[in-house]
């Protein structure tokens, strides 16, 4: 029987997560060894923290969202926490039947997301980061074997770029769309203790790029040089939702709908290379007005 495993769901307390494209976990180890009597080389070499974390990342954006937004989810209240599964290969087959694949279960720390990307006929994808921490008594991460895999769900979901408006400038010719959510996440220990018991959120900066093929995007009918104001009322952000053979309609309550707070500015006011049309780069840097998110996400919009 094979040992090697591949990446499965993520589950979100009782929901499974479609559309993952890559899973991983790290735990960032850290560890002391110091040589002593003048010796060349420590004779003790001691572990003394890690910060374990998933990441994953899923093209399933309207429901991952739904399940955890800007704002990140408090796992310790899920009642069966966040779970990556590993799916056993099959030696000489496909893939291992019931009761041989691999749960890896946080009870405990914070999960949410860092990075929206896409770029034109793409698919969009959303990046996720979750730090676990101590309970006090159990580990971060809990290692079940001779797991059955949750039941197969459905992937239909797949987000293109859409409509952009930038300070009251409607944006086309787009060529790609990031969205870094921008959160300081800070894991804390104390007590000598290896594995941080406290996660929050402690700064939020999130930063919007696009690229287009719009030259006129910087100008008199575009952004100034100086930078322009944007509101949640004049900058707005579409990802369209996919059919097989094209869109949602747009008046059909299906699509990603973004808003944002900031300065809009010009990031690259042009380059070209060859016979190529050249680019326009702009960014938006967000802040609170005092009343909403710097970035506010509506999973189930029309296009308007």
């Amino acid at each position: 029987m094979s040992d090697r495993h591949a990446l499965y769901a993520v589950v979100h307390d009782a929901t499974a997560i479609p559309g993952i494209n890559s899973l991983g976990w790290t735990l960032s180890g850290r560890t002391i060894g110091e040589p002593t009597a003048a010796e060349l080389s420590p004779r003790n070499r001691l572990m003394v923290g890690q910060e374990p974390r998933l990441s994953f990342t899923t093209r399933a954006l309207a429901t991952a969202l739904g399940l955890c937004g800007f704002g990140g989810t408090d796992i310790s209240g899920l009642t069966s926490g966040l779970v990556g599964y590993q799916q056993q290969l099959g030696d000489g087959g496909t893939r291992e039947g019931a009761l041989s694949h691999r749960k890896i279960a946080i009870a405990k720390g914070l999960l949410y997301p860092t990075r929206i990307s896409t770029n034109h006929q793409g698919t969009a994808e959303l990046s996720y980061e979750a730090a676990a921490t101590y309970d006090g008594s159990n580990d971060p991460i809990i290692i079940t074997e001779s797991q059955d895999l949750p039941a197969a769900v459905a992937d239909a979901e797949r987000f293109a770029l859409g409509v952009v408006q930038v300070g009251g400038v409607t944006i086309g010719l787009l060529t790609s769309l990031e969205i870094d959510f921008g959160l300081k996440v800070v894991a804390d220990s104390a007590d000598s203790e290896i594995w941080p018991d406290e996660v929050w959120i402690a700064e939020r900066h999130p930063k919007i790029t696009l690229r287009t093929k719009k030259a006129k995007a910087w100008g008199a009918t575009g952004i100034s040089m100086a930078g322009q104001a944007a509101t949640h009322a004049n900058t707005i952000f579409y990802l369209r939702k996919r059919t097989q053979t094209g869109f949602v309609d747009d008046a059909t309550a299906e699509h990603i709908k973004f808003t944002a707070d900031g300065l809009a500015y010009l990031s690259d006011p042009f380059s070209a290379r060859g016979t190529d049309p050249g680019e326009v780069g702009l960014t938006i840097e967000t802040e609170y007005d005092g009343t909403n998110d710097p970035i506010t996400i509506d999973t189930a919009s029309a296009i308007t």
